[in-house]
């Protein structure tokens, strides 16, 4: 369940992170069907709305890193558990629990394989919405320098 949630995390704040860079103007790839406006206009006019709607992406993104790294964390304890159980286990019953431990531990390694994945794609879009922070803030940054 762990998972799939973290799974619905990361497409929302994928489509969250798309959205904020059409609307900045600063993208090489906007939201299908849009037509945004100059990256310079959408600055100057939505500079703070573009700078908290990323904030928001990498502050949620954060979370879920953190989500998913404890439940990597969680399985590896699981797994440790399911393979002393099989060391412990005594004859007759040793083989069937050796190969409900296999199984068990097969489904754990497939999870772990899609929690790393997800762990990777969020680490991605926390960096991505860091940058758009950062592309957004540094030209009006110069501007006031500018001015100063």
């Amino acid at each position: 369940m762990k998972e799939r949630i973290i799974a619905v995390e990361r497409d929302r704040l994928w489509k969250n992170l798309v959205s904020v860079e059409t609307k900045s103007g600063l993208t090489g790839a906007p939201l299908v069907g849009t037509n945004p406006l100059p990256g310079g206009w959408l600055r100057e006019r939505n500079a703070e709305f573009v700078t908290i709607q990323a904030l928001g992406v990498v502050q949620i993104a954060t979370s879920a890193v953190m989500h998913a790294k404890g439940l990597l964390l969680i399985l590896n304890a699981i797994k440790g558990s399911i393979e002393s159980i099989s060391k412990l286990a005594q004859q007759p019953a040793k083989g069937q629990i050796e190969q409900i431990g296999s199984v068990l531990l097969e489904k754990l390694i497939l999870l772990e394989h899609r929690t790393r994945n997800l762990l990777a794609d969020l680490e991605s879009t926390q960096k991505r919405g860091e940058v758009q922070i950062a592309a957004v803030i540094s030209p009006l940054m110069s501007r006031s320098l500018m001015l100063i």
